[in-house]
């Protein structure tokens, strides 16, 4: 405000002039031709309105520039704020889908990188999208990326509301953040990044990925590489008198082929071949004779089934009440 200079005196306030008066009038109808309105001399609203809309409209800025050369002033009539401030928070429509390293001047002061979190890496190919929003905070010496926006059908790296996010939306993923932290503990979550999966053999639709966070990453693995690891199939069975299973996975039945003589059975699909690897273990509450679960001598496993004996150590098949076996591999 253009006025001059007045102190107070004896504890009187000092007079106010007329270039007071009138230096203070100039500006707060600045104030409100800014806001967008027209002067109203009958509205006393006006000045009240025009702080409104400024907090309304908050930092959004009005983006130019070209692909990875950006720009960020006020929407006329608004005037761009005197000077950048360390933490400023602003926010604009992108001219154009940035292809790499990307930079924005805001209200004229000047170039700076727009970097990611870390202060270094350069926004990826598409993290910046044209017509989309883009949210960055003044770091000073750089401008952080924190929000980019989402063109239709496809995710780049963003920050989604939990409702927003969709199957076809996860499909298109190329790579994207998100917040874990592992089991069992405490702190504030991690940003993991998740990139596009390139393990080999590559996950097929419908295959559960597990994970673990590592250093900032999500180190997957999928079925396909752990399954040599993890039981396809396996049974826990009374053998004496009518056979019955108390447990199992991936067998559908026994059969009960005499004294000390077992067919598993298994579920459709839980092998592709015979060349599975079976383990087991056979005992009796009541007994004091060691006991032996084979494979029935001149028997060979297929995908489907395979034969057990139950033997004791002096070679005597018998019935037994504690049978287990488990099966590896056979895909």
């Amino acid at each position: 405000m253009s006025a001059s200079s007045k102190t107070w005196v004896n504890n009187q306030a000092p007079s106010v002039e007329d270039d007071d008066l009138n230096g203070f009038n100039l500006e707060n109808n600045n104030l409100i031709v800014g806001s967008g309105q027209a002067l109203a001399p009958g509205d006393n609203q006006q000045t009240h309105k025009s702080v409104a809309t400024y907090a309304a409209v908050g930092q959004f800025m009005t983006g130019a520039g070209a692909a990875d050369a950006y720009t960020a002033n006020a929407p006329a009539p608004r005037i761009n704020p005197a000077a950048r401030e360390i933490g400023m928070l602003l926010r604009f429509q992108a001219a154009a889908t940035n292809t790499g390293a990307s930079t924005l001047n805001a209200f004229g002061t000047g170039v700076d990188d727009i970097k990611l979190s870390d202060g270094t890496t350069d926004p990826a190919a598409g993290d910046i999208v044209g017509g989309k929003d883009v949210t960055v905070i003044d770091r000073g010496t750089f401008f952080e990326l924190v929000i980019t926006g989402v063109a239709a059908g496809s995710v780049g790296t963003a920050e989604l509301a939990d409702n927003a996010v969709t199957n076809a939306k996860a499909d298109d993923m190329a790579s994207y953040t998100i917040k874990l932290r592992n089991a069992g503990t405490t702190g504030d979550p991690q940003d993991v990044k998740i990139s596009a999966l390139t393990e080999e053999p590559a996950p097929e639709a419908g295959d559960w990925i597990l994970g673990e966070i590592a250093g900032g990453q999500l180190r997957k693995y999928d079925f396909g590489s752990i399954s040599s690891s993890v039981a396809q199939a396996w049974v826990n069975f009374d053998g004496s008198g009518v056979v019955s299973i108390r447990d199992s996975q991936n067998v559908d039945s026994i059969t009960d082929n005499g004294t000390g003589d077992y067919t598993v059975n298994f579920s459709a699909g839980a092998f592709s071949n015979g060349n599975y690897a079976p383990t087991g273990t056979a005992g009796r509450v009541a007994g004091s004779d060691g006991i032996m679960l084979e494979v029935e001598q001149g028997s060979t496993p297929t995908a489907s089934a395979v034969i057990f004996n139950t033997v004791s150590h002096a070679g005597t098949i018998l019935d037994v009440d504690l049978v287990g076996a488990a099966f590896f591999g056979g895909q």
